[in-house]
């Protein structure tokens, strides 16, 4: 497990991965403008941009700063 050898800060850093791309697209404009078409298709396989419940959820990471 990814967790036996790396600190707290790495494991959020891969495990919110994806979170903190659709984190960024439902709080950054500016974000969402620049991916590529290939990213944008990912997107919204992910679920797409966050929700305002899963915005205020993700920013409750104590991490969420150095994850995004």
């Amino acid at each position: 497990m990814i967790a036996d050898f790396f600190p707290p800060l790495v494991v959020d850093c891969v495990r919110y991965h994806v979170p903190a791309k659709r984190y960024l697209c439902a709080t950054d404009p500016a974000y969402m403008d620049q991916l590529s078409d290939a990213s944008v298709l990912s997107l919204g396989l992910q679920g797409g941009p966050m929700s305002a419940d899963e915005v205020a959820a993700f920013e409750a990471n104590p991490h969420r700063d150095a994850i995004v």
